[in-house]
């Protein structure tokens, strides 16, 4: 039992990087393996089903809505009612919950000043209350890309165990 335990408190950690590739993340044991007892070969498509049900339902204004505010110089966020929006604000953070109340998407939707970018961040939680999908739209100007405005969106999906497809 001392050599165990001596030999487990020899090892040292090491930083795992992972890269964009699931499977070599996998096979090189920088993710957490799947709890799952057999792999969902089509999650890629339930997933992106299940975020299409969360967007329609919320642009069809039928999910309730809670809007927070982070002030600028306050810690604590402030509950936007009737509109009532304060004069400085840093970021908005909307949360959208099903009629059972759960929270089904939680945007975060940070204020720029000079008004030459725009950012937010959709978080999509499933029934057990876990992420699912994470989204990030931008635009902005000064870019190489383009002459105008460069718009850019990315949609990451994740298993029940948060590992990204």
């Amino acid at each position: 039992m001392i050599i165990f335990i001596f030999v487990s408190c020899q090892q040292k950690g090491e930083t795992k990087k992972i890269t964009s590739d699931l499977q070599t993340d996998i096979k090189e044991d920088k993710v957490n393996r799947s709890t799952e007892l057999l792999p969902e070969p089509d999650i890629l498509d339930r997933l992106k089903s299940q975020k299409i049900i969360v967007d329609t339902l919320q642009s069809q204004d039928k999910l309730t809505l809670e809007v927070l505010v982070k002030e600028l110089n306050k810690e604590k966020l402030t509950i936007v009612l009737n509109e009532n929006w304060p004069e400085t604000i840093e970021t908005t953070y909307n949360i959208w919950k099903n009629k059972n109340g759960n929270i089904v998407l939680v945007g975060e939707f940070p204020t720029s000043e000079s008004g030459d970018w725009y950012i937010e961040y959709l978080h999509y939680f499933d029934k057990k209350e876990k992420t699912f999908a994470f989204q990030r739209n931008t635009n902005f100007f000064n870019s190489m890309c383009t002459d105008g405005v460069a718009y850019e969106k990315i949609t990451e999906y994740y298993n029940s165990d948060f590992n990204r497809i």
